[in-house]
């Protein structure tokens, strides 16, 4: 099945051209897009989200845990006063910016498991899906993030 027609058909010929790891990355995407456009992420927030991402101490193996905790800390201080100096009259900011970041870590996860032939087009389908949908979307619920009923 050639690429270009799997691209061109609906979301049930997507389902063939690409893995489940694959779909649901390409489903992740799309919400984290849609988040992003939504809150309007400033390059300065982004880059800050980056480097707290990036500062992740819960990788195996790292051996100064402690210092890259407190580097991480700094910016997670540095993206909080960014934002509410930048933007007071939005106090829900800056806990809606750092709720994309388990989303982001959990498509990094899923990433690695779809074949890296599929990569090109799965990134194509999404960058079309979120410039055809721009004008008239709907942010739900993350498909990352799950809610506990407390039972």
């Amino acid at each position: 099945m050639g690429s270009s027609r799997c691209f061109s058909k609906s979301h049930v010929s997507l389902t063939r051209c690409f893995s489940e790891d694959g779909m649901e990355v390409m489903e992740r995407l799309i919400y984290l897009f849609r988040k992003f456009h939504q809150l309007k992420i400033s390059n300065e927030e982004y880059a800050c989200m980056k480097a707290i991402n990036f500062l992740n101490q819960d990788i195996r193996g790292l051996s100064n845990i402690s210092q890259l905790e407190q580097l991480n800390k700094r910016y997670w201080y540095v993206c909080q006063d960014y934002t509410e100096y930048k933007y007071p009259h939005q106090p829900k900011r800056f806990p809606e910016i750092m709720m994309c970041l388990p989303e982001i870590r959990c498509i990094a996860g899923k990433l690695v498991n779809v074949p890296l032939e599929q990569l090109p087009l799965l990134f194509k389908a999404v960058l079309h899906s979120c410039k055809s949908s721009l004008t008239s979307y709907r942010t739900g619920p993350s498909p990352c993030v799950t809610v506990s009923s407390g039972n």
